[in-house]
């Protein structure tokens, strides 16, 4: 049976190998998770301008063609600075949005939202000034970011301090796995939150209120619970639970396993005999069949750390650091991703009878 003693082997031996972390020890581990969320956000659980960066960044932070996260955040948040007054931001409409955005980028003296020229999107920002609706992922983010200023103008008074209280309800503290679900639910509606966005945005912008605790706290905590399943976290669960060796692919593909199939094989296999399950109803069973492999591999992220009195966020982080190779302020490890791969399955191996 896995125990999440050979994830943190797992991690200790891919962090070490760097001669920069060859001295880190578990405890750099903790601190490492709990180091979740934007060094430009800190305080993103308590200040509206913080919470507004994390969401915004939040839609880049899938990758690929598109403005750099981190200056697209920097822009959404300059544009509402004098929309924020006593940390409530107040409503406002995408022409208002994009008519700021163009004047903070002409003032700031900021970097283009690309890596050249940004011309292409000054463009499609004076066209939503003017009141246009281009069929562009830009247009799409802003919109997004207008949704949920008003979600928290609906619901939370406005304030990223009354959204943060409202994730330790009694409600989720009863049932934090369906709490999870629950919370996404009141985001899904938002143009590019799915359920990885989705789950990323809420740990990334709530969890940072942790940074100074220690990982035992988190044991009794909701936000504990929120976990990403992107493409590393599905690929490595796959092995974790028995799934992929279901599969009959050769346990060096997974390195390279596109994200889509791995959501299909966790949706269409079993986890082997041995492997922990949730107790009550899966959590797909509240979502779109189109989602059931990722939010089955959520649960067994659940599961593994109920079983094992872990934080299911210490296993998301972990893996997460295994597979990108990713570490503090997202730091690049000297281990190639195969080789990282195999250690952790190496890990399991030494320690699941039942896989």
């Amino acid at each position: 049976m896995p125990t999440i003693d050979a994830l943190r082997f797992a991690a200790l031996k891919v962090v070490t190998h760097d001669p920069r972390f060859a001295s880190h020890t578990l405890a750099d581990l903790d601190r490492y998770v709990l180091s979740t969320g934007y060094a430009g956000a800190p305080q993103s659980y308590e200040q509206t301008r913080d919470l507004l960066y994390v969401y915004t960044a939040n839609l880049r932070n899938a990758g690929g063609p598109g403005v750099n996260m981190h200056r697209f955040g920097s822009m959404v948040v300059g544009a509402l600075a004098e929309q924020i007054d006593d940390n409530r931001i107040v409503p406002l409409h995408l022409p208002d949005l994009a008519r700021r955005c163009l004047a903070w980028l002409d003032t700031s003296g900021s970097l283009p939202l690309v890596r050249k020229d940004d011309a292409l999107y000054r463009k499609h920002l004076h066209a939503l000034a003017d009141g246009q609706q281009p069929s562009v992922p830009f247009q799409r983010h802003l919109q997004s970011v207008i949704g949920f200023i008003d979600l928290l103008n609906a619901e939370y008074g406005g304030r990223a301090d009354r959204y943060h209280a409202s994730f330790s309800s009694d409600t989720a503290r009863r049932d934090p796995a369906r709490a999870v679900v629950t919370r996404l639910n009141e985001l899904h509606h938002l143009p590019g939150i799915g359920v990885a966005t989705g789950l990323n945005f809420m740990k990334d912008s709530q969890v940072p209120r942790f940074s100074s605790a220690q990982l035992v706290d988190m044991l009794s905590e909701p936000l504990a619970w929120f976990v990403k399943p992107d493409m590393h976290v599905l690929r490595l669960m796959l092995h974790v639970s028995g799934r992929y060796g279901r599969t009959g692919l050769p346990a060096r593909d997974l390195t390279f396993l596109k994200p889509v199939e791995a959501a299909q094989h966790y949706a269409e296999l079993d986890a082997s005999a041995g492997w922990f399950h949730t107790t009550g109803k899966a959590l797909s069973s509240y979502r779109p069949r189109s989602e059931r492999g990722l939010w089955t591999c959520v649960g067994d992220v659940h599961a593994w750390a109920a079983a094992e009195g872990a934080a299911p966020l210490e296993i998301d982080r972990l893996l997460y650091m295994i597979g990108s190779g990713r570490y503090f302020d997202g730091v690049k490890i000297g281990m190639s991703q195969p080789q990282r791969y195999e250690t952790l399955m190496q890990a399991i191996r030494g320690t699941a009878d039942g896989l």
